[in-house]
């Protein structure tokens, strides 16, 4: 993923995730109603989901993220954009 903030040129690479180039090292097989609530789209954040954090950004010029998955991903991935608590 990359990150640009503002109009400049400069844009920031970031792994995601970090380490091991895929989800799904980390985390234990989850139990059919996880499964269930999230093919629904009625899942919640769970242990049974891995996040790759993106860092914190402030909202006084733009900031535009891309976002390419490899050849043969998982998809779909959900992206979760939130205000940082102050």
């Amino acid at each position: 993923m990359t990150v640009r903030r503002g109009n400049g040129s400069y844009t920031k690479m970031i792994e995601v995730p970090a380490g091991p180039g895929y989800f799904g090292a980390q985390t234990a097989p989850e139990p059919e109603k996880i499964f269930q609530a999230r093919e629904d789209g009625t899942a919640l954040l769970s242990n049974y989901m891995e996040l790759a954090d993106l860092g914190c950004y402030d909202n006084a010029v733009p900031n535009y993220f891309e976002f390419s998955t490899p050849g043969a991903s998982n998809l779909p991935a959900c992206l979760i954009l939130m205000p940082a608590g102050e």
